[in-house]
């Protein structure tokens, strides 16, 4: 028979944001994860019992929840400077608080008793931050990246974007795009190939706003992409995967890999810039996950 705390839990997820239905068990587990504060996961381990805490999905959500904002802005026409300023608003850990309190959300964290009564207002807010990351990387694991993605823009109360028709048959020929790889080039749309050239341009180059915007949306395709590689990979804690995404974005990482995969020149910098603005064309045109499957050209596989 399920517990009042499991019952509540679906109920919850039941509810907006995510209008979700959870119908068994092992579907449940990762969403009683993502709610559990460490605290309590090590008091029922000591009990004698498995229970993990919210910390490695939380890893995980923070990169859904920065991919769906980049996607929105970048499809509204934010220049650059503004999409980073937008983004670092919207997921800031006290609006992020804020926002699983108006769901009442606070009700179904699972934390123990004696460090709830410690624990002072900034450290509820982070609690609650850090579960609405989880619970968002939860839904991107059960459901998929869909699913996640439109849970997220209902969150943050923005209005999905949505991928603009392929026209396939009006593609030109690759031209400069000739030296790219096929995951890249194949059975792209024209509009596609136009945002790659912009990508490939000179930094210096009049459509420089348009290349950094793809840049931005790039940047988070790549932080979600090595994510998840890390995240489903390994059973690293959310300390090490975050190092070893670090490493991965990096430009002195990802710099080398990209000159090799995409045969342009440029400092590390540049050429780190120019891959991400080739995974923002992409996104753009013809969504994550096909965005998601050139990233994983520079990932490594994670080091367990």
């Amino acid at each position: 028979m399920e517990d009042a705390p499991d019952r509540e839990l679906r109920q919850f997820l039941a509810r907006p944001p995510f209008r979700i239905r959870v119908p068994t068990h092992d579907m449940l587990a990762p969403f009683v994860e993502a709610v559990t504060h460490p605290s309590y996961a090590s008091e029922m381990r000591q009990r004698g019992r498995a229970f993990e805490d919210y910390q490695r999905l939380e890893f995980l959500g923070d990169s859904l929840l920065k991919n769906a904002v980049c996607d929105v802005l970048y499809r509204e026409g934010m220049d650059t400077e503004s999409m980073n300023r937008r983004k670092e608003e919207l997921v800031e850990n006290d609006h992020l608080a804020d926002i699983l309190a108006s769901y009442s959300g606070g009700t179904v964290i699972r934390i123990s008793g004696p460090n709830l009564a410690n624990m002072n207002a900034a450290g509820i807010s982070h609690m609650r931050a850090d579960v609405a990351e989880a619970l968002c990387g939860a839904v991107l694991e059960v459901f998929g990246y869909d699913r996640a993605y439109a849970v997220a823009c209902d969150m943050l109360d923005l209005s999905p974007g949505a991928l603009p028709e392929a026209d396939m048959d009006g593609a030109e020929d690759p031209g400069v795009l000739y030296s790219l790889p096929s995951v890249f080039t194949s059975d792209i749309s024209a509009d596609c190939q136009e945002r790659m050239r912009i990508a490939l341009a000179d930094p210096s180059a009049e459509c420089r706003g348009e290349r950094g915007r793809l840049a931005v949306l790039g940047d988070s395709v790549l932080e979600l992409t090595a994510s998840l590689a890390v995240f489903r990979s390994t059973n690293l804690d959310e300390g090490r995967m975050t190092l070893y995404r670090q490493d991965v974005m990096s430009s002195s990482h990802l710099g080398p890999r990209a000159r090799s995969l995409i045969l342009t020149e440029g400092s590390d910098r540049v050429v780190s810039e120019s891959f991400k603005a080739l995974l923002g064309a992409l996104q753009a045109c013809h969504g994550y996950e096909r965005a998601s499957e050139a990233a994983m050209a520079v990932i490594p596989r994670p080091v367990i």
